[in-house]
């Protein structure tokens, strides 16, 4: 396969900093981390899963909820179902981390 060289011009020293230090963390080096970062980004992009923009840090939570809304009014189920729905994913999460805390 083919390989190619991009050249990314005005990147700051703190991108540069938070990079690194996901680098560190993932272990590995700067350019597996990129490809890596690359292929996940435009194979999320590429495949259909909501209409709409992606979740992003700008987002309120409203926002970010908004399609999951749509689908359930869609689906038919009510506001104390979804409630409920929520409640449960939150009370088994919760459950898994005490267990990972246990020795």
């Amino acid at each position: 396969m083919e390989t190619h060289t991009i050249e990314i011009a005005g990147i700051p020293d703190e991108l540069l900093e938070l990079l690194d230090e996901q680098v560190r963390q993932r272990g590995g080096d700067r350019a597996s981390f990129i490809r890596d970062l690359l292929r996940k980004e435009l194979q999320r992009d590429s495949q259909p899963f909501a209409e709409g923009p992606r979740p992003h840090s700008g987002m309120s939570f409203e926002e970010i909820l908004t399609p999951v809304h749509e689908q359930a009014a869609a689906s038919g189920i009510t506001e104390e179902e979804l409630e409920r729905v929520f409640a449960e994913a939150r009370e088994r999460v919760r459950e898994e981390k005490r267990a990972a805390r246990l020795p």
